[in-house]
């Protein structure tokens, strides 16, 4: 059984997919609780 490939992810630098695909993920989530925010302001959802 080799650990090398595992090992290597853990220790990499994130890559600029990375970046892009956490910035993504991350935007999609706050567009979410903006919105859903909104609603509780508004006493509905």
């Amino acid at each position: 059984m080799k650990f090398s490939n595992a090992d290597e992810g853990i220790k990499k630098e994130p890559t600029l997919t990375d970046i892009v695909t956490w910035v993504l993920q991350y935007k999609q989530v706050f567009c979410f609780f903006s919105y859903a925010y909104a609603h509780l302001l508004h006493g509905r959802i």
